[in-house]
């Protein structure tokens, strides 16, 4: 199955799914924190959540326009 591919493709597979794991963890937690402290509702706290994704996915954009 990995005959033909690079010895480091394995490893920065894994890397980059524990990464996004990580990232999306994180904004779970993000929701229940403005959930619970400072008592949002569903809609609002999914808002925020959404905000924060669009500006994480806008820069990782932006970086790969800017690499080419």
């Amino acid at each position: 199955m990995f005959k033909n591919h690079p010895k480091g493709l394995l490893p920065a597979a894994l890397a980059n799914m524990g990464e996004r794991f990580g990232f999306y963890t994180m904004m779970a937690i993000l929701t229940l924190f403005l959930m619970s402290k400072f008592g949002l509702d569903k809609t609002n706290a999914g808002l925020i959540y959404s905000v924060f994704y669009f500006f994480d996915l806008h820069s990782r954009l932006r970086r790969r326009a800017d690499r080419r």
